[in-house]
């Protein structure tokens, strides 16, 4: 499982299109969020495909 974040809201609407729910979380508090749901790995500003994004173009 891979946790994705974004750097900044700027990154995120690009990345993930206008649509895309998100939180503001600090970084501090991934280790928490770890223990309650366990990742392999952080992925940071990952462009998703447009026919992937939340409310995106269906294929």
């Amino acid at each position: 499982m891979a946790l994705m974040a974004y750097s900044a809201l700027d990154r995120l609407k690009y990345c993930c299109g206008e649509q895309q729910p998100w939180i503001v979380m600090p970084t501090h508090v991934l280790d928490s969020l770890h223990e309650a749901q366990p990742f392999q790995m952080l992925l940071l500003d990952v462009i998703i495909p447009e026919e992937f994004r939340h409310g995106g173009v269906s294929a």
